[in-house]
């Protein structure tokens, strides 16, 4: 599968090392943030379709506004999302975090050190990496947003999580698809 962002991209926002070891793997982070982060809260139809959008000639005719973000209005407001790149950035980039000091070998995995550096713990790697895996899903937020006050242009958007006056919380009425609001009590003498 086509790698939806490039390093370049993951660049942009994060200054990384432009060395060889890197680049191999930020091309796996990049195809498993798709795989593993991505597809599932779009759903595989309408992942597939941005998908093939990304890989037709020209590229991203349909979905440019979705994956690159735009700003927009809906009735008096408006609103700014920083697209599905940015997403995949802050997923891959967080992967990145985790899996980049380590090394696979033919003795297992190792972890190299020098004379002038030593390994980040484990558990500040682990908290760095949610932080940017936090920044992935508020970036997800305002593209879902998005998608919520648009369902009648992406259809094949799995709505579940919109409200049901299409807002996705913006308008602040609270109105969601859980229930009438009915509230019982024991009656007593």
């Amino acid at each position: 599968m086509t790698n939806l962002i490039t390093i370049s991209d993951i660049q942009a926002f994060k200054p990384i090392s432009n060395n060889i070891d890197v680049s191999k793997k930020l091309n796996t982070f990049i195809r498993e943030a798709q795989e593993f982060d991505l597809r599932p809260i779009l759903g595989d139809e309408f992942y597939l379709a941005i998908v093939a959008d990304f890989e037709a000639s020209p590229s991203l005719v349909t979905y440019s506004d979705l994956f690159n973000g735009v700003t927009y209005t809906y009735g008096s407001n408006t609103y700014q999302h920083d697209g599905l790149k940015s997403v995949l950035v802050y997923y891959a980039y967080s992967r990145y975090i985790i899996l980049n000091g380590f090394n696979d070998t033919p003795s297992g995995m190792v972890q190299k050190t020098n004379e002038f550096s030593m390994p980040t713990p484990l558990k500040e790697l682990q908290a760095y990496s949610d932080k940017y895996r936090n920044m992935g899903l508020e970036a997800y937020k305002g593209v879902e947003n998005y998608l919520c006050l648009n369902r009648d242009i992406w259809i094949s958007f799995q709505a579940e999580n919109c409200k049901r006056c299409g807002c996705n919380g913006t308008c602040g009425k609270g109105t969601t698809n859980k229930g009438f609001g009915f509230k019982a009590g024991n009656i007593s003498k």
